[in-house]
């Protein structure tokens, strides 16, 4: 299919064949489109309901309301950086490159899972197995949940059926893919040039120490379940959006030898 672009965020204005929506993947319920008049990437699924004012609605029994086929995030990130540095003293030398990314949801079936099972440390912070568990004050403490006539909730709920939601709701296990990496780091010793003229035939050597995919310095606040978020399901268009329970990436460390002839 032929999509058209803006250049106001990837903005979708034109879809082949007069088509308002095409699908770009899907998995556990969520799909990944390309809408018209969105921005490239719109993750669709189950979501809760909210009032005018921005505030998710819960009923008489403190358990939100739901809503299908609501728009629960973007896969774009808003932006990427990195940051490299390189340091020496005499025959030493130390580098590292810093990666960081801002934005960009991602659908986690580590954490739909992790919450439902209760396999996750959150589902047992702050006493919330043995106090139940309240919307918007132990569980999803960032969104603001109300009752229907706009007074703010306070009713506890079993924690157990309360975490079965993110199985249920697809917006709850949605996530900012935000991160910052240590992504390499070296130390270098170059050989002094009158041990090199020994050898005679080599002009120049080095030997390295180097990392690779050192760390995860920094995940956003809504990473609950504190995977990577570049631990995803492939290299397809769809990968984009979906961690389905894939062990994080490796890292390496090995020494390199540099000689000039």
């Amino acid at each position: 299919s032929t999509i058209n672009f803006s250049r106001d965020k990837s903005m979708i204005i034109d879809l082949e064949d007069g088509l308002e929506t095409y699908s770009l993947g899907d998995s556990w319920g969520v799909y990944l489109y390309a809408k018209k008049d969105r921005p490239w990437g719109t993750l669709v699924g189950t979501g809760f309901q909210y009032n005018d004012n921005g505030e998710a609605l819960v009923g008489a029994d403190g358990f939100p309301l739901i809503a299908q086929n609501q728009e629960i995030g973007n896969v774009m990130p808003d932006w990427l950086m990195g940051w490299s540095n390189e340091f020496s003293y005499k025959n030493w030398s130390f580098g590292f490159l810093l990666d960081y990314r801002h934005g960009g949801d991602l659908f986690s079936q580590t954490l739909m899972f992790g919450a439902y099972s209760g396999l996750l440390d959150f589902t047992a912070a702050d006493g919330v197995r043995e106090n139940g568990a309240v919307f918007g004050q132990n569980i999803c403490p960032d969104i603001t949940f109300v009752n229907e006539d706009g007074s703010p909730n306070t009713t506890a709920v079993d924690p157990e059926d309360a975490f079965m939601y993110y199985f249920n709701v697809n917006e709850m296990s949605v996530i900012d893919g935000s991160f910052l990496k240590l992504r390499e780091i070296h130390l270098t010793y170059t050989f002094p040039e009158r041990w090199v003229k020994k050898m005679r035939i080599i002009s120049d050597a080095k030997i390295s120490l180097v990392a690779n995919n050192v760390a995860i310095l920094w995940l956003h606040k809504s990473n609950l379940a504190k995977i990577d978020p570049e631990s995803l399901i492939g290299n397809s268009t769809q990968s984009m959006a979906f961690e389905t329970a894939y062990m994080p990436q490796t890292r390496s460390i090995g020494v390199k030898l540099h000689l000039a002839f």
